[in-house]
């Protein structure tokens, strides 16, 4: 049986074989080294000291020497098992599609502030990799954490003898889409006569925060009716299989992005009729949105999304501005804020604050004819 993250499987001949990220050529595409044993432990211990070797021979060479794709593969090595696999084949996408291409055969004494600023401004200029513009600040950002890992890897192992200076692009301030009052009351009269447990969902998501892939991921094992919660453990998501081609995915379903995003959530108690309702109808145990064992994946359950809206008027929103609606329909009624942070999930409330909350006109405007009710009464009361 394969190990599961770990590239080790037991062989029709009996053996067992691990296979050990050896290098990128020049088009980003990871080369192998094979290694056998005749039990998991003796090939597991094999694969490790391969590893070693590399680090090893790494801070027995300076910087003049060593290239950055000799770096980034070791680096990649040595975190595979260390964080979670949707972590790591976002990791790995970022080295092979952007970091290798332009770094990869440069010795890391070549790498300089200035080359990382001519890797940011080629990025900025023609990033995208259908060839369609650049990248936007974040996504440069994020491309930059990953370099960063892979320096402070580099110092750690020796490899590196001169300081290196990231300068991370300014993010755009970004409009975030937060539905109308209006808006919202259109949505849900037209998805809850549906009857349909997939639009159900939506509605779901708009009273409680959940994130598109917690929401397909939700079974009816996690909620209680008679304490009227829902438990978030898991969430479902499409990742690249296998090293070599990125194009080639699979479906995981694991624990949220952080330990914060385990959480239990009151559910509104004017749903809870639609809730004993989908149940009744539902295979126990099966999924929320299908009512069976049948999950719905992020990506198809998007698009009937985008149906939806379209069909009663709306337009195009994403799925995560339901997320950013619920948190500012919270906060407009009074919602204290430590306690939204937690229901999002979040481990600080400043993030919630600062992402989640967007005070609407009429919600602004309700606030200032309030203070000028208390103006009016004071100064001109007398």
């Amino acid at each position: 049986m394969p190990r599961k993250g770990e590239n080790i499987t037991k062989r029709k001949d009996g053996r067992w074989e691990a296979r050990v990220l050896k290098g990128y050529d020049l088009n980003g595409k990871a080369k192998y080294q094979s290694l056998y044993g005749k039990t998991y432990s003796e090939v597991r211990q094999k694969k490790d000291s391969y590893i070693r070797q590399g680090s090893s021979e790494c801070g027995k060479r300076n910087s003049q020497k060593v290239l950055f794709c000799e770096i980034a593969t070791n680096y990649l090595a040595h975190i595979q098992n260390e964080i979670k696999e949707s972590s790591f084949c976002r990791y790995r996408a970022i080295v092979q599609s952007h970091l290798l291409p332009f770094f990869g055969n440069r010795k890391f004494g070549e790498i300089t502030t200035n080359v990382i600023d001519e890797f940011v401004a080629d990025k900025r200029k023609d990033g995208k990799l259908n060839g369609s513009g650049g990248l936007s600040p974040k996504r440069i950002n994020d491309i930059l954490s990953v370099l960063k890992q892979i320096i402070s890897y580099a110092e750690d192992q020796g490899c590196l003898m001169q300081k290196i200076v990231l300068s991370h692009p300014k993010a755009d301030k970004q409009h975030s889409e937060v539905l109308s009052c209006k808006e919202e009351e259109t949505l849900i009269s037209y998805l809850l006569p549906k009857c349909d447990p997939s639009c159900f969902g939506v509605v779901i998501s708009l009273y409680t925060g959940l994130r598109i892939g917690e929401l397909c991921a939700l079974r009816w094992d996690d909620i209680d009716l008679n304490e009227k919660t829902l438990f978030v453990s898991k969430t479902l998501q499409r990742i690249p299989n296998g090293s070599c081609n990125l194009r080639k995915t699979k479906i995981i379903i694991t624990e949220p992005k952080t330990p914060s995003s385990m959480r239990e959530i009151p559910i509104p108690s004017f749903l809870i009729t639609y809730f004993v309702m989908y149940r009744q109808k539902a295979s126990p145990g099966g999924y929320v949105l299908t009512g069976s064992e049948r999950y719905l994946e992020p990506s198809n359950y998007y698009v009937k999304y985008q149906i939806w809206l379209s069909e009663c008027g709306l337009g195009q929103y994403s799925f995560h501005a339901l997320r950013h609606t619920f948190a500012t329909r919270c906060i407009e009624n009074g919602v204290d804020a430590k306690a939204l942070s937690e229901i999002l999930g979040h481990s600080d409330v400043r993030v919630t604050l600062a992402r989640y909350v967007h005070p609407t006109m009429e919600h602004k405007r309700a606030n200032m004819e309030r203070l000028s009710e208390v103006i009016c009464s004071q100064i001109f009361s007398q």
